[in-house]
């Protein structure tokens, strides 16, 4: 079995910038890459509803996890894992 890979929509928060919807990707819960929601999906009640529901994600946060994934070679962007659910990659990414 490979690690196992999620994600949700949650609000991204950058400094000096309006709050970002977001899709969070984690692997086995750690956050390690975003998307910002395109145009089309930023009235979407369900979006925005499942990111209400979660804590909101800081830039620092996201980088410092990204950081610590890569030291641990465990980033699935960067290093060749066995994953459980490929398909859970970002798109420009996925298998």
């Amino acid at each position: 079995m490979g690690y196992k890979l999620s994600s949700n929509y949650r609000w991204y928060i950058a400094p000096k910038e309006t709050p970002s919807l977001a899709k969070v990707y984690y692997i086995e819960g750690i956050p390690y890459e975003f998307d910002i929601v395109e145009e089309n999906q930023k009235n979407d009640l369900t979006i925005i509803k499942e990111a209400d529901s979660n804590k909101r994600l800081k830039s620092e946060d996201i980088f410092k996890k990204s950081d610590y994934l890569i030291a641990e070679m465990m980033h699935p962007l960067l290093f060749e894992l066995e994953i459980e659910n490929p398909e859970e990659l970002p798109t420009d990414y996925a298998a």
